[in-house]
């Protein structure tokens, strides 16, 4: 699906060549001004759950219905004729929906280990992207193993322990014998 444009919109990918907006707490920017991510927050937003792979977004149900909103991934794309952009897209595999008072977000489909910036839109009639209701921030775990990262030192470890089980089998071996 095509980026939709909404009020904070980063994805000008036509945006004038070195238009840049000052950082915070800096004279100036060595970003772009595409490059800044505008922060709305939103009361009682929350990541309610976070995997490797999915996460869960919860807020306020006082916006409406869950159908009439759209979850959007900020990604950073090359530009025609070189150069960086950034363009919101509608992060598939979304599940929307409304329970009690409050709207529900899962995402799913996340790479472990990445950092992630959604937006919540609202769509207005039409399908047509409305205002932007927040937006989030968050980064994926790594994935869970069933074997524990092999370090220098645990193998280092590992090798210590059977030498030190060999000697004591070799030495109680030796004192059956004698």
């Amino acid at each position: 699906m095509a980026p939709s444009p909404g009020p904070d919109d980063g994805s000008a990918l036509q945006a004038a060549e070195g238009e840049q907006e000052p950082a915070v707490g800096s004279g100036s920017s060595v970003l772009p001004s595409e490059f800044l991510v505008e922060l709305r927050p939103f009361k009682d937003v929350k990541i309610t759950e976070l995997s490797a792979t999915g996460a869960t977004i919860e807020w306020p149900a006082v916006a409406g219905d869950a159908g009439k909103f759209r979850v959007e991934r900020r990604r950073v794309v090359p530009k025609p004729g070189g150069g960086l952009g950034v363009r919101w897209e509608e992060l598939p595999g979304t599940k929307l929906r409304r329970e009690g008072e409050k709207n529900i977000a899962v995402l799913t489909g996340l790479r472990p280990t990445a950092a992630y910036a959604v937006r919540v839109i609202s769509i207005v009639p039409g399908n047509e992207a409305g205002e932007t209701l927040f937006t989030q921030h968050f980064a994926t775990p790594a994935k869970r193993s069933l074997w524990p990262k092999v370090t220098p030192f645990r193998a280092l470890l590992v090798m210590l322990l059977l030498c030190v089980g060999l000697v004591l089998r070799q030495r109680r071996a030796q004192s059956t014998r004698g």
